[in-house]
């Protein structure tokens, strides 16, 4: 499903299954990757970033 067809409150859920997802495939391959969704998310956020989804990037 597009995350543009998501609700707002529901575009969280998305990102973070997303990002869990991710996490997944890369914790047994990539060395300092973090473990968790929310490691993940505070050390973004301590860098100051931020993600998007790519689909809300395009035209």
């Amino acid at each position: 499903m597009s995350a543009r067809c998501l609700p707002p409150e529901e575009t969280l859920g998305e990102v973070d299954r997303r990002l869990a997802d991710a996490l997944r495939q890369v914790a047994n391959s990539a060395l300092g990757m973090p473990g968790s969704v929310d490691t993940f998310k505070a050390m973004l956020d301590r860098a100051d970033l931020a993600l998007v989804l790519k689909e809300e990037l395009r035209p």
